[in-house]
């Protein structure tokens, strides 16, 4: 399609030997138009529909929505390969010492290089994690949506934490300000190893509402770090004279005991959180799907579901998976989760491939279904909220 932005307001009608508009739905021929920056219409006869519009075709080409990638750090793209190969403590080090080392300006060029390369491979949608808080710009002014995240870091539990959170605060208002209609802008407590109990109980009191990212069971030693105060990383936190301190518990019970989880969270990896096949999606796994699923009463957990498709069939997780149930906040005892059976993703009244409240909050009549790339439901629009199902 022609390099113009898509918020411009005339119809144009796009046309391709096919038309992708779900796992399920796929049209031959098909077209999609917009206009001021939204699908209004698609399927097939469009252009006769609508004979005064504008038609770009592409020969030998599929038309399909755009994808969404959930987990991106854009900002560190000209970084890619730093550390690879070295052991996870070694590996984080190298990582900051490169990131400390940088420019604003270095920043801005990666992220954009960063947008670019999302482009070329079909990602339209991101939820991207901010170091430096400069990747919103970089993704508004590509005209791509998506959510956010402004990194904090706060390692010390007997520091004072209220300098940083208050610029994370004065962050979340100028990136706000600066990112438009399409980016909303969240906050990441980075790891837990990086989020000390004090700093995690004042980011939860403070910022209610925000969207939340954190990378979570990510590594064995991230895992022996909170549970037992042992490893590689705690190591070197002593060596900077930093108490460590254990939390016998895994990192996914840490952050539910912090409040940390709730609607509209993601968690990034949990590699280290077995749920079977469905576990683990690509390295990154989106609670806005399992988020929403607490809205329905039907049981069972089941693969992503395409767009239009009933719940899947029930399967009854191990014990091993109870950390990604606590994460997802849909662990409620035997009331509706007897033997470890947790609430299924209920396809509620679809509008298009959305649930009916989705389709009214965000204005998306019309538009094609769905998106799932094996990491969870994801929206259209990229909004990582929770879904409230018009049936729940």
């Amino acid at each position: 399609m022609p390099a113009t932005d898509r918020r411009a307001g005339g119809p144009v009608v796009v046309r391709g030997d096919w038309l992708v508009q779900s796992q399920v739905r796929v049209i031959p021929g098909g077209e999609v138009r917009f206009q001021e920056g939204r699908v209004t219409d698609a399927g097939r006869g469009i252009s006769r529909a609508f004979p005064n519009d504008p038609v770009v075709s592409f020969p030998g080409c599929v038309i399909l929505p755009g994808l969404i990638n959930t987990h991106s750090h854009v900002e560190l793209t000209l970084l890619r390969g730093t550390g690879r190969g070295l052991p996870f403590a070694r590996w984080l080090e190298e990582v900051t010492r490169e990131v400390l080392g940088r420019d604003r300006e270095f920043f801005e060029y990666s992220a954009r290089e960063g947008v670019r390369e999302q482009i070329r491979g079909g990602v339209t949608t991101l939820g991207d994690h901010s170091t430096a808080g400069v990747s919103h710009a970089a993704i508004r002014e590509a005209g791509l949506s998506g959510v956010v995240f402004r990194e904090v870091f706060c390692l010390d539990p007997d520091a004072d934490h209220k300098p940083a959170l208050d610029f994370l605060a004065s962050e979340l208002n100028r990136m706000t300000a600066e990112s438009g209609g399409d980016v909303r802008i969240g906050i990441s407590c980075h790891a837990p190893y990086n989020a000390c109990p004090p700093a995690l109980d004042a980011v939860v009191s403070r910022f209610k509402g925000v969207p939340r990212s954190i990378h979570v069971a990510e590594s064995p030693e991230e895992s022996a770090f909170i549970r037992r105060g042992e490893g590689a990383l705690a190591e070197r936190r002593r060596e900077r004279g930093i108490a460590v301190r254990e939390h016998r518990m895994s990192p996914v019970e840490y952050l539910d005991n912090r409040s940390y989880w709730h609607p509209g969270s993601q968690a990034v990896h949990l590699t280290q959180a077995s749920q079977g096949g469905s576990g683990r999606a690509g390295g990154s796994w989106s609670l806005c799907r399992l988020l929403s699923c607490v809205q329905c009463g039907t049981r069972g957990w089941h693969p992503a579901a395409a767009c239009g498709a009933r719940c899947g069939p029930s399967v009854r997780p191990g014990n091993r998976q109870r950390d990604l149930k606590r994460a997802a906040g849909s662990v409620r005892g035997d009331e509706n989760g007897r033997d470890g059976v947790a609430p299924a993703l209920c396809s509620g009244q679809r509008t298009g491939g959305f649930c009916d409240g989705h389709v009214r909050r965000c204005g998306l009549a019309g538009v094609p279904g769905p998106r799932d790339t094996g990491a969870g439901f994801s929206c259209r629009c990229g909004c990582i909220a929770a879904h409230r199902h018009a049936s729940g």
